[in-house]
């Protein structure tokens, strides 16, 4: 049930049903997010697809207890695999 504007702002530990638990518990947590952008025929955001087929999107680090959070890391998911970039 995310918003236009959560997306704008990015990922964060909030996006976790239950973030509680996993704000006390987790050493990491990381959110795997697919890229969306706005079509130009319709105004509808739809996935980022790259000329392979492959949906872009973003992983970033939204808890880390031993470092930085917030880092963010481009991917490509192709449903069986993700690679980084």
């Amino acid at each position: 049930n995310l918003t236009g504007a959560d997306y704008k702002d990015g990922p964060s530990l909030s996006w976790y049903r239950g973030s509680g638990y996993v704000g006390f518990a987790a050493e990491q947590a990381v959110m795997l997010v697919p890229e969306r952008r706005k079509d130009e025929q319709t105004g509808q955001w739809v996935p980022s697809v790259n000329q392979q087929g492959m949906q872009e999107g973003r992983m970033t680090i939204v808890k880390n207890k031993t470092g930085a959070s917030g880092v963010s890391v481009g991917t490509l998911m192709a449903g069986w695999c993700n690679l980084m970039q």
